[in-house]
């Protein structure tokens, strides 16, 4: 196989290139070629600043491509070549050799001269939805392996100063068979980036990419593990600005410290009612980890992105969706509907601004059956709900947590008084 790797050397790097980027390449060679036959070293002159690193970087691509050759790899002026890069992208091809595309680790060296690794970073990445569920500086960088014919095909949009290497990404990680190793490929030097008239600032990259990043996620939602008490449940991510998204992204399930303070309250195995129910979280909480024997939902939205979520989680079996709405009797669209199907131990209401009515609907039932609550309600009806409804309805708030302008109240019946 053949490789060349592509170095645009823009202003103010020449002098890096040629005694440091240059050599790093030629000791990289010198102790491994892994499995290449031939390396080319193409290095795409700029130092006036009047083609840009893109326009650059795809000139040498349809040479690489005219020139029969069957890797690529690129590196900025002011990097460094890993002594053993290619012996370790050996190894990972031999492993791997369906893919099209590998990154290493992330790797830095910073002005004092000291190497690390990123902190914090995956070592491994093996989907689209895992590298977006990677915040951009984490993911993976320009240094990496890629088939010539994928990447010429792909290529760096031209007109964008900073983020033309995330939307490169992008595209790889949609349509092609793509894997971060935990190998080191190259070195990171910060502080050394080039100047000229369509240089940016590290600010200007991470705008850049976030917006591509919402802009990917609303193509196609992805899917994330979270893990909760040892229980790992799939969700969805569409929005990268929804509230509950930081803390899926982190691996963690929304408001999982009220629900761990509940559960010592609730039956494993119980049944659910969900009434106005949108969020997944409670939902597959009560089938995955509660074992919920049955979740019913009353005036589902979002119904089939939850149906997929449960298929994905293997709990479909025991969810049921349906487009009842609950009215209180009497009212304009008397008799009131009720949910007949499901004797809940446990029933969420999450209708802020309509809890009260919403609550008046579930009379009867509520009266019956004695299911513990939770309910989300609006800040302006906290009273209403905690002094006045659970007074008559003879409940108490056994917990509760604020989330923005709602608050999520656990009601337990007076006359439960202890964990069962």
């Amino acid at each position: 196989m053949k490789l060349a790797i592509i170095t645009p050397v823009g202003p103010g790097h020449a002098d890096l290139f040629a005694s440091e980027c240059a050599p790093s390449v030629k000791r990289a060679q010198e102790y491994s070629t892994g499995p290449f036959t031939e390396i080319r070293h193409l290095r795409m002159d700029d130092t006036e600043g009047k083609h840009g690193r893109s326009r650059r970087r795809n000139t040498a691509l349809k040479a690489a491509l005219a020139d029969g050759i069957d890797w690529v790899f690129f590196l900025d002026a002011d990097d460094l070549v890993a002594a053993n890069a290619f012996d370790a992208f050996g190894r990972v091809i031999a492993a791997e050799p369906h893919l099209d595309a590998v990154w290493g680790v992330i790797c830095e060296q910073d002005e004092f001269g000291e190497v690390q690794l990123r902190p914090d970073q995956p070592e491994r990445l093996d989907s689209r939805d895992a590298f977006l569920a990677t915040h951009p500086a984490y993911a993976v960088q320009i240094g990496g392996f890629v088939r010539t014919a994928v990447a010429a095909t792909i290529g760096f949009e031209t007109g964008m100063d900073t983020g033309e290497d995330y939307r490169f990404y992008r595209a790889l990680w949609n349509g092609h068979r793509c894997a971060k190793r935990p190998e080191i490929f190259f070195v990171n030097r910060r502080g050394q980036h080039s100047t000229g008239p369509r240089s940016a600032t590290g600010r200007d990259w991470v705008k850049s990419v976030e917006a591509q990043r919402r802009v990917e996620l609303g193509l196609a939602p992805i899917h994330v593990p979270v893990e909760h008490a040892g229980t790992v449940i799939e969700m969805r991510v569409a929005d990268l600005d929804a509230p509950d998204t930081a803390t899926l992204l982190e691996g963690r399930l929304p408001q999982a410290e009220f629900y761990s303070r509940i559960e010592a309250h609730l039956p494993m195995g119980l049944s659910m009612l969900d009434i106005c129910g949108h969020e997944a979280a409670p939902v597959l909480w009560a089938l995955k980890h509660m074992g919920a024997v049955q979740v019913e939902i009353c005036a589902a939205q979002n119904s089939e992105a939850l149906a997929d979520l449960a298929r994905r989680n293997g709990v479909a079996a025991r969810l049921k969706l349906q487009d009842t709405q609950l009215v209180a009797a009497g009212g304009p669209e008397a008799p009131a509907a009720q949910p007949e199907s499901i004797a809940p131990d446990l029933v969420r209401l999450a209708c802020p601004g309509r809890t009260l009515d919403r609550l008046a609907a579930l009379e009867p039932m509520i009266a019956k059956l004695r299911p513990a609550l939770i309910v989300e309600a609006g800040l302006d009806e906290m009273l209403p709900v905690v002094r006045d409804w659970a007074r008559s309805a003879r409940y108490r708030v056994s917990d509760s947590l604020r989330a923005g302008d709602r608050v999520h109240y656990f009601f337990l019946p007076q006359e439960q008084r202890h964990a069962r």
